[in-house]
């Protein structure tokens, strides 16, 4: 059997576990499984904070942009990366045949689409027009931050694309996750954190002295 699933895992995916493991088959299996636990684990911490951010700075832009809807404010349009990206989603709702509102666009648009509105490209035309806003909670640089999210905007496509995370160090990951949170409102840290499975999930490593790496 395990010869089995370890063709179908593939041997070069496989090796990264293995290496972990000194070769042992049966440890390196149970390495990738930890690995998919610890990834459904963020799951739950990485939904509550993209939400929120998606949330809390569609609130802001809407802000700068009233009347007009949000998509249409002119620092998004000017920008052909975010321009195509929102008129990609729009593409896909009239395929799907649903109304283009905010509540049917938002979720079309990634996680990487709203860290990337933290950028120093829209430093003056909405992060000091009103964007900062979104973080009331947050009292440093805006290049600060988007650094910290783009150390969990990895994690999370990391996680995406099935890729290892069990070398990365998760208790600092969680830690983030959840300083980003705070950054957006305390109220929702403190829901997010509660029955919290991931302290346990993370103390579960089968290959605890295994190298760490930065997150």
């Amino acid at each position: 059997m395990l010869s089995e699933v370890c063709r179908l895992i593939a041997p070069a995916r496989l090796a990264t576990y293995s290496n972990a493991t000194d070769g042992d088959v049966v440890k390196a299996l149970s390495l990738y499984r930890w690995n998919q636990d610890i990834a459904g684990g963020f799951l739950r911490p990485l939904c509550n904070l993209e939400v929120a951010l998606r949330n809390s700075l569609v609130d802001q832009i809407e802000e700068l942009t009233a009347p007009l809807p949000w998509w249409e404010h002119s620092a998004l349009r000017n920008e052909p990366k975010f321009d195509r990206r929102i008129r990609d989603a729009v593409s896909q709702l009239r395929f799907l045949r649903r109304s283009l509102t905010r509540d049917n666009l938002v979720p079309e648009l990634s996680f990487g689409f709203w860290v990337g509105l933290l950028s120093s490209n829209f430093d003056r035309t909405l992060w000091r027009a009103g964007l900062h806003l979104a973080f009331p909670h947050f009292p440093g640089p805006r290049r600060e931050l988007r650094a910290t999210f783009q150390i969990v905007l990895n994690l999370r496509n990391r996680i995406g694309h099935h890729e290892p995370i069990y070398h990365r160090h998760l208790a600092a990951d969680h830690v983030t996750i959840h300083k980003l949170l705070g950054y957006l409102s305390p109220e929702m840290r403190g829901w997010s954190l509660t029955q919290d499975p991931l302290p346990v999930l993370i103390g579960g490593n089968p290959v605890p002295r295994q190298r760490i790496a930065a997150p």
